[in-house]
């Protein structure tokens, strides 16, 4: 009876009174029931697409890829508005509906329910509508392991050097291509590795790609490294497809440093996909090989810079001291230190008691002195003992090989002597300097 009471009035007001229309009609059993119904609906449907795009969004991420920051507000606010319309529901249902011992119905509760309804019913529909995106998600280039910064490197003051001047000659627009060069394990590498970090901190390239070529020159390996970083990726299956593609990546970068490391032959540029000099001014080339003439004549570089592995006494003195693994893993690095004259037996006793009257040194504070320096000596012969087994490896190998393999392995062979005695003359001068070292550290002890 309630019912029908309701709905006769409803209809009265819609004749005589409709703007309050709207409002009375939430008053209504079936109406009411209908805007729970299509709450319930859209809610379903919302989650639905809540956990499609939840897929899409770790597929991405598996993948390695960044969320786009609109889809990660949007999963948040459907999350939101599906717990409230969740909780709604449960409340509606333990909702008290009926008045009068149950004979009519609680007309202002439903009026409050219906009303909700709707309104968390439009709060779905602009979500969902929201929800329709071009991309979920897009490719980051992670930063290269290779050029992360290295806490553990201290270079010696000659490498500090060698670094400013090549940081210098970057900066010089005149210069688009230089090298690095000398023996094999002096530190190419690792010097390059700390100009590439440098650039970038310093803010000189918009970006940095580094290559190993070595000896076999694989181009689609270092087309791959140098596209890796620059987030490109490749359709073209033919080298020179991947070439033009990555030379026209590579225009578009304002200003990038290109390292390639460890070269042995002339490498076609061009044959790459590197682009350089009046083709792109703002794209530089760093090399890294063991001969001058590859880097001078063979790759045409404009400036390069010699590591040595030279001998100066005092700086060797203090920087083994401070730190004895960099003597190890680095060898003695040539510093613009000459070297002490010899002294003789009075002289050495006379400069014991120099020191002895600043600061007379212990024996124990000298033990470690001593340590380190047999440890610079050890590592040296090693290095030379292991030039003479490449040495006669090589020989032993050399007539195996067609004649035209064996030109370059006599250029290699080259190579190898030249570091042989270059090794040969550094043990000797640091034998001497041990010696002379221990001879002052005896005098002092004596004294």
């Amino acid at each position: 009876m309630a019912e029908i009471i309701v709905t006769i009035v409803v209809e009265v007001i819609k004749c005589l009174a409709p703007p309050a229309y709207r409002q009375i009609s939430y008053l209504r059993e079936s109406k009411y029931a209908s805007n729970l119904q299509i709450l319930r609906t859209e809610v379903e449907n919302l989650k639905s697409e809540r956990v499609s795009t939840q897929h899409k969004v770790d597929e991405a991420e598996r993948k390695g890829e960044e969320i786009e920051e609109i889809v990660k507000n949007w999963l948040a606010r459907s999350n939101n508005v599906i717990e409230e319309a969740d909780k709604f529901t449960n409340d509606e249902a333990t909702a008290n509906k009926h008045c009068f011992k149950g004979l009519c119905p609680n007309l202002k509760t439903r009026l409050r329910l219906s009303k909700e309804a709707v309104r968390l019913t439009e709060a779905i529909v602009k979500v969902r509508e929201a929800g329709r995106f071009d991309n979920i998600s897009y490719s980051i280039i992670p930063e290269d392991t290779l050029l992360m910064s290295n806490k553990d490197y201290e270079a010696f003051e000659s490498r500090m050097s060698i670094l400013n001047e090549i940081i210098d000659a970057l900066k010089n627009p005149d210069v688009s291509m230089l090298g690095i060069y000398g023996m094999g394990g002096i530190g190419k590498t690792t010097l390059a590795k700390e100009v590439a970090r440098r650039a970038e901190n310093d803010k000189l390239f918009d970006q940095v790609v580094f290559s190993e070529v070595s000896e076999s020159q694989d181009i689609r390996k270092i087309q791959g490294e140098i596209a890796d970083k620059l987030g490109l990726k490749f359709a073209e299956e033919s080298e020179s497809g991947r070439a033009r593609r990555l030379y026209d990546r590579l225009k578009k970068e304002k200003r990038i440093l290109v390292i390639l490391d460890n070269i042995w032959e002339n490498l076609d540029l061009k044959a790459v996909g590197i682009p350089h000099g009046d083709y792109h001014k703002g794209c530089k080339v760093l090399l890294t090989a063991r001969s001058i003439d590859t880097l001078s004549k063979k790759m045409d570089s404009q400036q390069n810079f010699l590591i040595e592995l030279r001998f100066a006494r005092t700086q060797v003195a203090h920087e083994a001291m401070a730190n004895p693994s960099n003597v190890a893993q680095e060898g003695v690095v040539g510093v613009d230190v000459p070297p002490e004259p010899s002294r003789g037996r009075e002289g050495e006793r006379a400069q014991g008691k120099n020191r002895g009257k600043s600061k007379a040194p212990s024996v124990d504070a000298l033990e470690p002195r001593v340590g380190t320096l047999e440890i610079a000596l050890s590592a040296t012969q090693d290095n030379l003992e292991g030039l003479e087994r490449r040495v006669d490896n090589l020989k032993g190998e050399y007539a195996e090989f067609t004649v035209a393999t064996k030109a370059l392995m006599h250029e290699q062979a080259n190579i190898l002597r030249d570091e042989f005695h270059s090794f040969h003359d550094e043990l000797l001068k640091l034998r001497s300097f041990v010696q002379d070292e221990l001879r002052a550290v005896r005098a002092e002890v004596d004294e």
